[in-house]
C-alpha cells in the first residue's frame, strides 16, 4: 500500500513536469506521510537509537527513488529533446540510478523510444542529428562515464550511416547554413569549441556531481538529502550535524567510485570512460574523419564560391577550430581556398586601382580606359589554384554569356595579364553569383542568382517571348538545364512557362502580364519547381560524381588486364589493381570497383557473363 501510495504520489507531482527538481520533496512527503503512518501503528520507534526503525526508514526511501526514477525512466525521450530545461529531472534521475538498479530499464527504454519515435522514415536527417546532439549532452549531464550514451546511441549512429545526406547535414551544422548569421554563429560555436574541452575526469566526477547538486539545491535540501543518504548507508542516522563533519573530513580519493557494471570497461583497471564532445560524437558516425573533411571542404568551397565579396573571416575562425580538432594537415587544402578568398580581393583592388602617376600604363589610353571601365562595373573575380580546390561542377559546357558580358570579362583578363604576365584568365563562366534588381510591371525582384539564370532573363530584354529550343541554342545549354534555371524567374512572377500541349514546338517561356495575376496561373511553376530539386545547379561536383571521376583513372588498367587475361573475377582485378597500381595510389574498395565495372558494362566496354569480366571485342 504504501508503494502504491508513493508511485501515485509520482505520478501526479512529477510526471510531465522536469523544469524542477521533484526528489527532495518527495523524501520529505515520505517522511511526513507514510513513516509517520509506521509510527503510529509502532512499526518504527526511534531511528537514531533503533536499527529496525533505520531500516524502515531506508526501505521508504528506496521505495521513492524507485518510483521517481521508475517514471523518468518512462519518459527519458522527453527529458531528452527538453533539454537543458530538463537538466532539474536529470539530476533527479542521476540520483536515483546510483541508489536503485535502474540503469539497465533506463538504457533499453531509451533504444527503445528513439527506434519508435525518432529512427523512422519521415524525420528528417538534421531533426534527428539535432535530437542526437541533445542526447549527447543529457547523457554527459545524466552519466559522466559515458556508459549510457554508448550503448544508447549504436542504433541512431547505424541509421544515419544509411541516410546519405547525414555528413552534409553535420557539416551544415557546423557551418550554421540553415541559420542566419547571429543563430548560426551561436550553433558553429557551440559545436566547434566544446572540442576543445577536457573530458570528464575519472577522479573528479562525483566532485562534479556535487557542484551540480550544489547549484540545484538550497542548503536545507542537500543536508535533507545527506541525513537520507547516511541512513541508506549505514542503516542508522546518529546524527546529522556529526555526519556533515565526516563528509567534510573524507579525501577526494575516496570519493571515487568503480565503473558501472554495464561497461565493458569496468574489467580494465576500473578505468572510467570519459564522455566525447558533440563534434566527436558526430563524426564517429563514420568511425573516420576523412569522409567528414571532404565534405566540409565540398560545402565550404560551394559557399566561398556563392559569396558576395571575399570577406572569409567567419569561415577563418571555423577552420582554425577545426585545426585544433583534426590538425593542419587534414586542411591544408581548405586554408589554401581561403587564402585564395585573400589574394583575390587584393587582386580585384589593384586591378581596377588607377595606374600610378609616372609608370608606362598612366600614359597608356587603353589601360585607362579599361581601368575607368572596371572601376564602374560590379565585376569580382575569385581566381583559385584548381589543385586544391573540389573538381567544379560543368552543367553547362558549352554556355554562352551574353556579349555584354563577354566584354566586361575579356577586358577583367586583359587587365590580369598586364599585372601578372605572363600568366592568364581561364573563366569559368558557370560559376558564380550575380545581385540583380529587376523591374517589371508592378514586379520588383531583387535576387542572388547564378550566372545561367541572369544570363537567361539578359536575353527577354530584346524578346518578350522565346520558345525552349531558341533561348537553349542561344544560351548554350539543354533544355532540361534551360527548365531547371528558369525556376527562379518563374516563381518569382516575371516569366510564364508555355507548355504548347502536345506540339513540342510551342513549348516556351514569356514575360507576364497582367492577366498572369491570377494565382491559379501559377501552378506549373510550382511543378517546375519540384522538378528542379532533381538535382545539378552546385559549384561544386556531387559526391557521386567526384567519385565516378576518381575511378576513371583507373579504365586503362582494368582494360589492359583484361586484353592480357581471357576474363577475370572481381576480386582478382581488385587485388591486382592493389598490386600494381601506385600512381595514383588504388585505395578504392571492391564495392566501388563493382560500381565502376558494371558503368563499364553499361558503356559497351566490357561484357559480364556469371563472375567474370571480359573485354568486349566487337
Amino acid at each position: 500500500a504504501i508503494a502504491f501510495a508513493t508511485r501515485a504520489r509520482v505520478a501526479e507531482r512529477a510526471s510531465g513536469s522536469f523544469e524542477k527538481r521533484f526528489l527532495s520533496p518527495l523524501l520529505r512527503w515520505v517522511d511526513a506521510v507514510p513513516l509517520a503512518f509506521l509510527k503510529q501503528i509502532g512499526l518504527v520507534t526511534s531511528i537514531e537509537t533503533d536499527d529496525a526503525s533505520a531500516q524502515w526508514r531506508a526501505r521508504l526511501a528506496h521505495c521513492a527513488y524507485e518510483s521517481l526514477g521508475a517514471c523518468l525512466v518512462a519518459e527519458c525521450f522527453d527529458v531528452v529533446v527538453e533539454f537543458p530545461d530538463s537538466k532539474p529531472a536529470l539530476f533527479d534521475l542521476r540520483r536515483c540510478l546510483r541508489r536503485t538498479s535502474l540503469r539497465f530499464d533506463l538504457t533499453h527504454a531509451l533504444r527503445d523510444t528513439l527506434r519508435r519515435r525518432l529512427l523512422i522514415a519521415g524525420a528528417p536527417t538534421s531533426d534527428i542529428i539535432d535530437t542526437y546532439r541533445l542526447l549527447i549532452r543529457a547523457m554527459n549531464e545524466l552519466d559522466p562515464s559515458g556508459v549510457v550514451l554508448a550503448a544508447v546511441s549504436g542504433p541512431l549512429k547505424e541509421y544515419l550511416r544509411e541516410r546519405k545526406d547525414t555528413i552534409r547535414c553535420v557539416v551544415s551544422m557546423l557551418m550554421g547554413a540553415e541559420a542566419d548569421d547571429t543563430d548560426g554563429e551561436a550553433n558553429m560555436g557551440g559545436l566547434l569549441e566544446s572540442s576543445r574541452d577536457e573530458p570528464v575526469n575519472a577522479a573528479n566526477a562525483d566532485g562534479v556531481s556535487a557542484g551540480l547538486e550544489g547549484g540545484l539545491a538550497d542548503d536545507g535540501d542537500a543536508e535533507f538529502l545527506e541525513f537520507f543518504e547516511n541512513a541508506l548507508d549505514a542503516g542508522r542516522v546518529a546524527n546529522s550535524s556529526s555526519s556533515h563533519r565526516e563528509r567534510a573530513r573524507v579525501p577526494e580519493w575516496a570519493k571515487w567510485e568503480p565503473e558501472p557494471v554495464e561497461s565493458e570497461a569496468a574489467a580494465s583497471r576500473g578505468r572510467r570512460r570519459g564522455g566525447d564532445d558533440e563534434l566527436g560524437q558526430l563524426v564517429s558516425i563514420y568511425g573516420s574523419k576523412e569522409l567528414f573533411i571532404a565534405e566540409y571542404r565540398n560545402m565550404l568551397a560551394e559557399r566561398l564560391l556563392s559569396k558576395v565579396g571575399h570577406d572569409v573571416d567567419r569561415e577563418t575562425h571555423a577552420l582554425e577550430l577545426l585545426k585544433l580538432r583534426f590538425g593542419d594537415a587534414s586542411l591544408h587544402k581548405c586554408e589554401v581556398m581561403l587564402k585564395d578568398m585573400r589574394d583575390s580581393k587584393r587582386l580585384n583592388g589593384n586591378i581596377k586601382a588607377p595606374p600610378a602617376v609616372g609608370t608606362p600604363a598612366a600614359n597608356d589610353v587603353k589601360a585607362r580606359t579599361q581601368t575607368e571601365t572596371l572601376r564602374s562595373s560590379p565585376l569580382d573575380a575569385t581566381v583559385v589554384s584548381a589543385l586544391f580546390w573540389p573538381p567544379f561542377a560543368d552543367e553547362a559546357p558549352d554556355f554562352k554569356l551574353p556579349d555584354a558580358m563577354n566584354d566586361l570579362l575579356e577586358t577583367y583578363g586583359e587587365r590580369y595579364h598586364h599585372l601578372k604576365a605572363p600568366r592568364k584568365m581561364k573563366w569559368r563562366p558557370t560559376i558564380g553569383v550575380v545581385q540583380m534588381e529587376i523591374m517589371w510591371r508592378d514586379v520588383e525582384v531583387s535576387v542572388s542568382v547564378g550566372p545561367i539564370e541572369a544570363a537567361l532573363i539578359h536575353f527577354f530584354q530584346d524578346k518578350e517571348r522565346w520558345s525552349a529550343n531558341d533561348l537553349a541554342t542561344a544560351l548554350g545549354v539543354s533544355k532540361q538545364t534551360l527548365r531547371r534555371k528558369a525556376v527562379v524567374w518563374i516563381n518569382a512572377g516575371v516569366l510564364k512557362e508555355e507548355t504548347g500541349g502536345d506540339d513540342v514546338s510551342k513549348h516556351g517561356y514569356r514575360l507576364t502580364t497582367g492577366a498572369d495575376a491570377d494565382a491559379a496561373e501559377f501552378e506549373f511553376g510550382a511543378a517546375a519547381a519540384d522538378d528542379s530539386s532533381a538535382g545539378g545547379g552546385g559549384a561544386v561536383a556531387s559526391a557521386e560524381d567526384q567519385a565516378a571521376a576518381g575511378m576513371k583513372v583507373y579504365e586503362q588498367y582494368v582494360i589492359g588486364m583484361l586484353t592480357n587475361f581471357p576474363s577475370l573475377p572481381l576480386d582478382r582485378i581488385h587485388n591486382m589493381l592493389k598490386m600494381f597500381v601506385s600512381e595514383p595510389p588504388y585505395d578504392r574498395t571492391s564495392e566501388q570497383l563493382a560500381a565502376f565495372l558494371a558503368q563499364l558494362v553499361a558503356e559497351d566496354k566490357v561484357v559480364m557473363e556469371g563472375n567474370q569480366y571480359k573485354r568486349r571485342t566487337s
